[in-house]
Protein backbone atom coordinates (compact mmCIF):
# COMPACT_ATOMS: atom_id res chain seq x y z
CA UNK A 1 0.00 0.00 0.00
CA UNK A 2 2.83 2.79 1.07
CA UNK A 3 4.91 1.89 -1.79
CA UNK A 4 1.48 2.38 -4.47
CA UNK A 5 0.77 5.69 -2.71
CA UNK A 6 4.41 6.75 -3.37
CA UNK A 7 4.09 5.68 -7.42
CA UNK A 8 0.86 7.24 -6.96
CA UNK A 9 2.57 10.68 -5.85
CA UNK A 10 5.27 10.72 -7.69
CA UNK A 11 3.09 9.63 -11.33
CA UNK A 12 0.93 13.27 -9.93
CA UNK A 13 4.17 15.22 -9.64
CA UNK A 14 5.90 14.03 -12.56
CA UNK A 15 2.24 14.76 -15.07
CA UNK A 16 2.27 18.32 -13.32
CA UNK A 17 5.52 19.15 -14.91
CA UNK A 18 4.80 17.37 -17.86
CA UNK A 19 2.07 19.26 -18.31
CA UNK A 20 3.39 22.54 -17.51
CA UNK A 21 6.67 22.32 -19.83
CA UNK A 22 4.08 21.16 -22.50
CA UNK A 23 2.04 24.59 -21.62
CA UNK A 24 5.36 26.55 -21.82
CA UNK A 25 6.83 25.02 -24.92
CA UNK A 26 3.29 25.13 -27.22
CA UNK A 27 2.74 28.93 -26.22
CA UNK A 28 5.98 29.59 -27.12
CA UNK A 29 5.65 28.55 -30.38
CA UNK A 30 2.05 29.16 -31.21
CA UNK A 31 1.45 32.64 -32.51
CA UNK A 32 -1.93 33.01 -31.14
CA UNK A 33 -0.01 34.92 -28.04
CA UNK A 34 3.03 36.17 -29.36
CA UNK A 35 3.52 38.54 -26.00
CA UNK A 36 3.76 35.78 -24.07
CA UNK A 37 7.71 35.07 -25.36
CA UNK A 38 8.43 38.75 -23.83
CA UNK A 39 6.47 37.97 -20.51
CA UNK A 40 8.40 34.66 -20.48
CA UNK A 41 11.67 35.71 -21.22
CA UNK A 42 11.25 38.54 -18.45
CA UNK A 43 10.12 36.18 -15.31
CA UNK A 44 12.71 33.92 -16.58
CA UNK A 45 15.52 36.21 -16.30
CA UNK A 46 13.84 37.15 -13.21
CA UNK A 47 14.13 34.37 -11.58
CA UNK A 48 17.74 33.53 -13.26
CA UNK A 49 19.05 36.43 -10.84
CA UNK A 50 17.01 35.68 -8.40
CA UNK A 51 18.68 32.32 -7.99
CA UNK A 52 22.16 33.92 -8.78
CA UNK A 53 21.39 36.47 -6.00
CA UNK A 54 20.41 33.77 -3.52
CA UNK A 55 23.27 31.57 -4.53
CA UNK A 56 26.04 34.11 -3.89
CA UNK A 57 24.47 35.34 -0.61
CA UNK A 58 24.84 31.69 0.48
CA UNK A 59 28.66 31.99 -0.48
CA UNK A 60 29.20 34.79 1.25
CA UNK A 61 27.67 33.71 4.40
CA UNK A 62 29.37 30.24 4.23
CA UNK A 63 32.41 32.50 3.95
CA UNK A 64 31.52 34.18 6.60
CA UNK A 65 31.11 31.54 9.15
CA UNK A 66 34.27 29.82 7.97
CA UNK A 67 36.10 32.64 9.14
CA UNK A 68 34.47 32.99 12.35
CA UNK A 69 35.14 29.74 13.07
CA UNK A 70 39.15 30.35 12.25
CA UNK A 71 38.59 33.33 14.25
CA UNK A 72 37.07 31.45 17.51
CA UNK A 73 39.63 29.28 16.79
CA UNK A 74 42.52 31.56 17.00
CA UNK A 75 41.47 32.51 20.32
CA UNK A 76 40.71 29.25 21.86
CA UNK A 77 44.25 28.14 20.87
CA UNK A 78 45.87 31.45 22.84
CA UNK A 79 43.99 30.28 25.77
CA UNK A 80 44.88 27.14 25.53
CA UNK A 81 48.47 27.73 24.83
CA UNK A 82 48.70 29.87 28.33
CA UNK A 83 47.21 26.91 30.14
CA UNK A 84 49.68 24.68 28.58
CA UNK A 85 52.29 27.63 29.62
CA UNK A 86 51.59 27.67 33.18
CA UNK A 87 51.85 23.93 33.15
CA UNK A 88 55.04 24.01 31.74
CA UNK A 89 56.33 26.29 34.11
CA UNK A 90 55.18 24.79 37.04
CA UNK A 91 56.60 21.55 36.06
CA UNK A 92 60.11 22.63 35.31
CA UNK A 93 60.05 24.16 39.02
CA UNK A 94 59.09 20.77 39.72
CA UNK A 95 61.63 19.13 38.16
CA UNK A 96 64.12 22.06 39.85
CA UNK A 97 63.16 21.54 43.30
CA UNK A 98 63.56 17.71 42.65
CA UNK A 99 66.65 18.00 41.32
CA UNK A 100 67.56 20.37 44.46
CA UNK A 101 66.62 17.35 46.81
CA UNK A 102 68.59 14.81 44.76
CA UNK A 103 71.60 17.53 45.16
CA UNK A 104 71.36 17.25 48.95
CA UNK A 105 71.14 13.27 49.03
CA UNK A 106 74.23 13.17 47.37
CA UNK A 107 76.21 15.74 49.54
CA UNK A 108 74.10 13.77 52.84
CA UNK A 109 72.86 10.10 52.46
CA UNK A 110 71.87 9.81 55.87
CA UNK A 111 69.01 11.37 55.93
CA UNK A 112 67.01 10.20 52.99
CA UNK A 113 64.46 13.06 51.87
CA UNK A 114 60.95 12.30 50.30
CA UNK A 115 59.42 14.37 47.42
CA UNK A 116 55.80 14.57 47.53
CA UNK A 117 55.27 16.90 44.55
CA UNK A 118 54.26 15.01 40.76
CA UNK A 119 54.55 16.17 36.80
CA UNK A 120 51.45 17.40 35.87
CA UNK A 121 50.49 16.69 32.05
CA UNK A 122 50.24 19.45 29.70
CA UNK A 123 46.92 19.11 27.80
CA UNK A 124 46.56 18.43 23.99
CA UNK A 125 43.44 19.94 22.28
CA UNK A 126 43.05 18.04 18.94
CA UNK A 127 39.68 20.25 18.01
CA UNK A 128 41.00 23.36 17.45
CA UNK A 129 43.12 22.68 14.58
CA UNK A 130 39.96 21.54 12.47
CA UNK A 131 38.25 25.11 12.39
CA UNK A 132 41.55 26.79 11.38
CA UNK A 133 42.36 28.14 8.07
CA UNK A 134 45.89 28.80 7.85
CA UNK A 135 47.48 25.73 6.59
CA UNK A 136 51.45 26.56 8.12
CA UNK A 137 49.52 27.23 11.47
CA UNK A 138 47.79 23.73 11.30
CA UNK A 139 51.19 21.73 10.43
CA UNK A 140 52.78 23.96 13.53
CA UNK A 141 50.35 23.26 15.66
CA UNK A 142 50.06 19.07 14.79
CA UNK A 143 53.79 18.55 15.55
CA UNK A 144 53.79 21.04 18.78
CA UNK A 145 50.81 18.34 20.15
CA UNK A 146 53.11 15.37 18.69
CA UNK A 147 56.14 16.61 21.14
CA UNK A 148 53.25 17.90 23.97
CA UNK A 149 51.98 13.96 23.73
CA UNK A 150 55.27 12.84 23.76
CA UNK A 151 56.83 14.94 26.87
CA UNK A 152 53.76 13.70 28.63
CA UNK A 153 54.95 10.20 28.11
CA UNK A 154 57.92 11.35 29.78
CA UNK A 155 56.87 12.68 32.56
CA UNK A 156 54.66 9.93 33.47
CA UNK A 157 57.49 8.11 33.45
CA UNK A 158 59.47 9.73 35.76
CA UNK A 159 56.54 10.17 37.93
CA UNK A 160 56.25 6.25 38.15
CA UNK A 161 59.73 5.53 38.19
CA UNK A 162 60.09 7.68 41.83
CA UNK A 163 56.78 6.42 42.86
CA UNK A 164 57.72 2.87 42.61
CA UNK A 165 60.94 3.86 44.86
CA UNK A 166 59.14 6.25 47.33
CA UNK A 167 56.61 3.55 48.04
CA UNK A 168 59.26 0.58 47.78
CA UNK A 169 61.23 2.90 50.61
CA UNK A 170 57.99 3.99 52.71
CA UNK A 171 56.49 0.36 52.92
CA UNK A 172 60.19 -0.68 54.05
CA UNK A 173 60.84 -3.13 51.07
CA UNK A 174 64.57 -1.13 50.41
CA UNK A 175 66.77 0.24 52.99
CA UNK A 176 67.52 4.18 52.87
CA UNK A 177 70.72 3.68 51.28
CA UNK A 178 69.07 1.81 48.55
CA UNK A 179 66.34 4.40 48.21
CA UNK A 180 69.09 7.40 48.01
CA UNK A 181 71.30 5.49 45.11
CA UNK A 182 67.95 5.10 43.30
CA UNK A 183 66.72 8.33 43.28
CA UNK A 184 70.64 9.69 42.83
CA UNK A 185 70.10 7.04 39.67
CA UNK A 186 67.46 9.72 38.42
CA UNK A 187 69.10 12.34 38.25
CA UNK A 188 70.57 12.05 33.99
CA UNK A 189 66.77 11.74 33.21
CA UNK A 190 65.69 14.94 35.47
CA UNK A 191 68.30 16.95 33.89
CA UNK A 192 67.79 15.32 30.23
CA UNK A 193 63.78 15.90 30.98
CA UNK A 194 63.95 19.67 32.13
CA UNK A 195 65.98 20.50 29.08
CA UNK A 196 63.35 19.11 26.61
CA UNK A 197 60.66 20.76 28.79
CA UNK A 198 62.33 24.40 28.83
CA UNK A 199 62.46 23.76 24.60
CA UNK A 200 58.66 22.90 24.64
CA UNK A 201 58.54 26.20 26.31
CA UNK A 202 59.98 27.94 23.69
CA UNK A 203 58.04 25.99 21.27
CA UNK A 204 55.01 27.04 23.34
CA UNK A 205 55.71 30.93 23.29
CA UNK A 206 56.65 30.82 19.33
CA UNK A 207 53.34 28.75 18.66
CA UNK A 208 51.56 31.19 20.87
CA UNK A 209 53.28 34.32 19.15
CA UNK A 210 52.29 32.88 15.72
CA UNK A 211 48.23 32.47 16.90
CA UNK A 212 48.29 35.99 17.86
CA UNK A 213 50.11 37.56 14.87
CA UNK A 214 47.07 35.47 12.67
CA UNK A 215 44.38 37.12 15.28
CA UNK A 216 45.57 40.29 13.76
CA UNK A 217 46.42 39.26 10.10
CA UNK A 218 43.58 39.99 7.67
CA UNK A 219 43.73 40.93 4.07
CA UNK A 220 41.95 43.99 2.26
CA UNK A 221 38.49 41.79 1.27
CA UNK A 222 38.35 39.67 4.62
CA UNK A 223 37.71 42.82 6.18
CA UNK A 224 35.23 44.02 3.72
CA UNK A 225 33.42 41.07 2.47
CA UNK A 226 35.41 38.38 4.24
CA UNK A 227 36.49 37.04 0.23
CA UNK A 228 39.60 35.79 0.69
CA UNK A 229 42.01 34.63 3.78
CA UNK A 230 45.74 34.30 4.02
CA UNK A 231 46.03 30.47 4.12
CA UNK A 232 50.36 30.98 4.05
CA UNK A 233 52.60 33.26 6.37
CA UNK A 234 52.97 36.56 5.30
CA UNK A 235 56.47 38.09 4.18
CA UNK A 236 56.64 39.84 7.12
CA UNK A 237 55.81 36.73 9.45
CA UNK A 238 60.02 36.19 10.52
CA UNK A 239 60.21 40.38 11.55
CA UNK A 240 56.64 39.67 13.50
CA UNK A 241 57.19 36.47 14.94
CA UNK A 242 60.82 37.83 15.90
CA UNK A 243 59.07 41.06 17.71
CA UNK A 244 55.94 38.90 19.16
CA UNK A 245 58.18 36.45 21.25
CA UNK A 246 60.05 39.60 22.67
CA UNK A 247 56.89 40.96 23.67
CA UNK A 248 55.60 37.95 25.25
CA UNK A 249 59.15 36.90 26.88
CA UNK A 250 59.34 40.18 28.95
CA UNK A 251 55.10 39.51 29.84
CA UNK A 252 56.10 35.90 30.86
CA UNK A 253 59.25 37.46 32.89
CA UNK A 254 57.42 40.21 34.73
CA UNK A 255 54.47 37.76 35.61
CA UNK A 256 57.79 35.26 37.09
CA UNK A 257 58.81 38.20 38.76
CA UNK A 258 55.84 39.10 40.53
CA UNK A 259 55.05 35.62 41.53
CA UNK A 260 58.07 35.32 43.24
CA UNK A 261 57.49 38.40 45.16
CA UNK A 262 54.55 37.53 45.97
CA UNK A 263 55.59 33.64 47.09
CA UNK A 264 58.90 35.74 49.08
CA UNK A 265 56.42 38.27 50.48
CA UNK A 266 54.46 35.02 52.20
CA UNK A 267 57.44 33.34 53.12
CA UNK A 268 58.87 36.22 54.85
CA UNK A 269 55.69 36.96 56.84
CA UNK A 270 55.73 33.17 58.42
CA UNK A 271 59.13 32.82 59.24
Amino acid sequence: MKKFIETALFATIFGFFAFAAFFVFTELFSAQNPKFIDNFQGAFVGAFFAFLFLRFADGLSRIYERHAKNNKALILLEHHLNDCGGIIHDNIYILDRFLVLIEELEKDSSLPLVYSNILHPIPINKEIPVDLINIDSINELASYNLRTRKMNDSMQNLNNSYQQIKTSFVERHINPQTYVANVVGLKEDTLILRDFLSQLQKETVNVLATSRILCRDRTFFSRIVLLTFKQRYSKAYKENITTEINILKKEIDQVAKESKDRIDKIIGKTE
